[in-house]
């Protein structure tokens, strides 16, 4: 092939394979570019002012972090090879069958989450910060790396052309001679090179009895062992000693080690019993909502916050909450239809959804049923756009802008509260009847008793968390009581569906100022008696 290769214009632009990179020419082809062009990406005199761009953003802590990120032609070719990159490793690690469950940084399906549930309900929670962590990752390591590497070797006999390949995709990679904060690339390579260390540090834990993960540069070990404190200062000087000899450095002023009865954080998230977000963080948040519904606005560090912000930090809680129900239902409710009542995180989530998508949306939103309406919608404006220009317009290029925003019924923000308090208790009295006539006796005498110790707890949670209406509990009370006999003495369906009928109507000639109240009652009730299932 030609030297002057022009790379790819084609739109349908085919991968290669890092295996099949095995001259100059082969790594121009797989990033779309010229030869010539790859030559000036690789020149480090044409990087601090044409390749990249240089901003600050500001540290949780206090103090300033630089990124340092490339600008749009070098950016399409890094995201390329960061591709070729991902998958090598992907069909390596699943050929050499490699389970990775020590890093938990810049990998798809896992995050901060998955890093800090490693770590709850430990005695001793112990974090270590890597100091310039990105910009401990010079040339001459990343040069290394592919010369040596197993997984990455350039695949050619010729040495020469395996080490100009390695230098040209090394000097591609690197800002000032190191990784910097920005790449695409330097996330998944940072991994990569810091994998042999991670092993090192790992048998090392297992020496101190420690559990290790890695988040990018925070490491956390953690421990049940009651005599780690006094093998505290030994394990900290090995730990320094092995991470110096791989050209790191630890950052002591963020090394903290973190005790039962205090707080005890992985990577932003309380790990005490349950993962959870610091209570202030949500307090905030709801503070930011609250002035937002009120006034217009909101703040974030002193400067007005934007919308999208805001519903960060809600979904980043909700997650939080919806990974604690998905964990709680594995032990304690096997019956998926149902779930608990929305915590109040959930419904400061909810009431902002609300006023976001219908109480001051940007746009009209029509709100579809099935999950193709939206297309055949689309569809249809297309079409006939002249006739709706408040609805779609044309652009220059011949692309369509909408007006409106199309909302879908499956849309996943709503559906978990959709599964949650849509559910009525005529369901339950479907699922009563199924139970009752298809179970068989032994069986639902186990059920029967978990029912009438449930009704118990029932009574304790009614006197520690609702005041409702004496008289009208004390109905509901005894209607319930009779009920679970009638199931004792094997009533037909039919005559425990018309008492609890009565119960239903009782409920619901409740005066509206207990009705809240007794509402969660019979959340609390569904809840019982679903989990023995």
């Amino acid at each position: 092939m030609s030297s002057k290769y022009k790379g790819n214009s084609s739109r349908f632009f085919i991968m290669k394979k890092f295996e099949e990179i095995k001259k100059v020419e082969d790594l121009a082809k797989a990033l779309n570019i010229t030869i010539n062009k790859l030559y000036y990406f690789s020149n480090n005199s044409n990087k601090p002012n044409k390749l990249y761009t240089q901003f600050t953003i500001t540290k949780k802590l206090g103090g300033e972090r630089t990124i340092n990120a490339p600008k749009k032609e070098l950016k399409k070719a890094l995201n390329k090879l960061f591709i070729i990159l991902k998958n090598r490793h992907l069909n390596y690690t699943k050929e050499k069958k490699i389970k990775d469950k020590i890093s938990f940084g810049f990998k798809k399906n896992n995050g901060i989450i998955d890093n800090a549930k490693n770590h709850r309900n430990k005695k001793y929670v112990l974090n270590v910060d890597i100091k310039n962590f990105f910009d401990s990752f010079h040339f001459g390591r990343i040069c290394g790396f592919f010369m040596k590497s197993k997984e990455f070797k350039i695949n050619s006999k010729n040495n020469d052309t395996v080490k100009k390949i390695s230098i040209l995709i090394s000097n591609l990679l690197c800002y000032k001679q190191c990784l910097p904060q920005g790449s695409p690339c330097s996330p998944i390579l940072s991994n990569l090179i810091f994998r042999t260390i991670d092993y090192e540090i790992l048998k090392l834990s297992k020496k101190y009895k420690l559990k290790y993960t890695r988040y990018a540069d925070d490491m956390t070990f953690s421990t049940n062992d009651n005599n780690f404190l006094n093998s505290y200062e030994n394990f900290i000087s090995e730990l320094n000693e092995c991470i110096n000899k791989n050209g790191f450095k630890i950052n002591d002023k963020k090394t903290q080690i973190e005790f039962y009865k205090s707080r005890q954080r992985v990577t932003g998230l309380v790990v005490n019993q349950k993962l959870s977000v610091r209570r202030e963080f949500y307090k905030n948040t709801k503070s930011m909502a609250l002035n937002f519904y009120r006034n217009g606005y909101f703040k974030i560090n002193d400067k007005i916050g934007k919308l999208n912000q805001l519903e960060g930090r809600f979904s980043f809680i909700n997650q939080i909450d919806k990974f604690n129900n998905i964990e709680s239902n594995k032990y304690e409710n096997k019956n998926k239809d149902f779930y608990y009542v929305l915590n109040s995180r959930e419904k400061q989530y909810k009431l902002f959804l609300f006023y976001k998508f219908f109480y001051n949306p940007s746009k009209p939103i029509i709100i579809t049923e099935g999950k193709t309406d939206i297309l055949y919608i689309k569809a249809a404006l297309k079409k006939f756009y002249e006739k709706y220009p408040n609805i779609i317009q044309k652009n220059l290029n011949g692309t369509f802008s909408y007006k409106v925003k199309f909302l879908a019924k499956e849309n996943k923000q709503f559906s978990n509260y959709k599964e949650r308090l849509d559910k009525n208790f005529q369901q339950i009295e479907i699922i009563l009847k199924d139970v009752i006539e298809n179970i068989d006796d032994k069986k639902l005498e186990d059920i029967i008793q978990y029912v009438i110790d449930s009704i118990e707890k029932i009574k304790e949670i009614f006197k520690s968390k609702i005041v409702a209406n004496k008289t009208s509990f004390e109905k509901i009370k005894l209607k319930l009581n009779y009920f679970w006999e009638e199931i004792v003495n094997k009533k037909t369906s039919k005559e425990l569906n018309e008492i609890w009928n009565e119960i239903i109507n009782i409920y619901k000639n409740i005066k509206i100022t207990n009705l809240k109240k007794v509402n969660k009652f019979l959340y609390f009730f569904k809840y019982w008696f679903f989990r023995g299932f």
